[in-house]
């Protein structure tokens, strides 16, 4: 006697099963930032260990990120309305400091001035996506450093104040199996 069951619309009318998809959502600053904060890695990790991870890591500033079943359209789309009014702003960045992360683990970040549009953009990603997270804006040099080495991080060694323009949304993606992130989209801010 077979216990197997056929089904009644055939394999085809069965969907495949999305796989997971890590959708990271950033604010991308340009390429002289970026050299600028890849700098501040490397002299970092000549005073304490910043691991491959920092070292590899591109300087941006986190909105919003979700580990979700695989589907760009929904998430572009979601993302399309939730950017749809907002205009382009300066991005102030003003100075080092240390983010505790309990008793164990520090991140070296560079404070943003100007925190609220940041801010805003992020709560209205949340909003979309139904969630209710908030963030304190900041672009991070290097993160999950022991907290034992935070006493030979001489903050004034990594100050950096200087200004972007953000333009546009960046929209990672990274699905199962992937190593990497890779870029989805872009989306553009509008102007004035």
């Amino acid at each position: 006697m077979s216990t197997a069951q056929l089904s009644l619309f055939g394999t085809d009318a069965i969907p495949a099963a999305r796989s997971r998809c890590d959708y990271f959502i950033l604010i991308s600053p340009p390429q002289k930032i970026i050299a600028k904060v890849a700098a501040k890695k490397r002299s970092l990790n000549k005073t304490v260990p910043a691991g491959d991870e920092n070292l590899r890591s591109i300087a941006h500033i986190s909105l919003y990120r979700m580990l979700v079943p695989e589907n760009d359209d929904l998430v572009l789309l979601k993302l399309r309305r939730a950017l749809a009014h907002l205009y382009r702003f300066t991005v102030r960045l003003n100075g080092a400091e240390l983010f505790m992360h309990g008793r164990s683990k520090v991140s070296l970040v560079l404070k943003i001035e100007n925190p609220e549009p940041v801010r805003m953009i992020h709560a209205f990603i949340a909003r979309e996506f139904r969630t209710s997270k908030s963030i304190t804006p900041h672009l991070t040099i290097a993160r999950n450093i022991p907290s034992r080495y935070a006493e030979k991080i001489r903050l004034q060694d990594f100050q950096l104040y200087d200004e972007f323009l953000c333009e546009k949304i960046t929209v990672l993606k990274k699905t199962d199996g992937q190593e990497y992130f890779s870029v989805l989209l872009d989306i553009p801010l509008r102007q004035y």
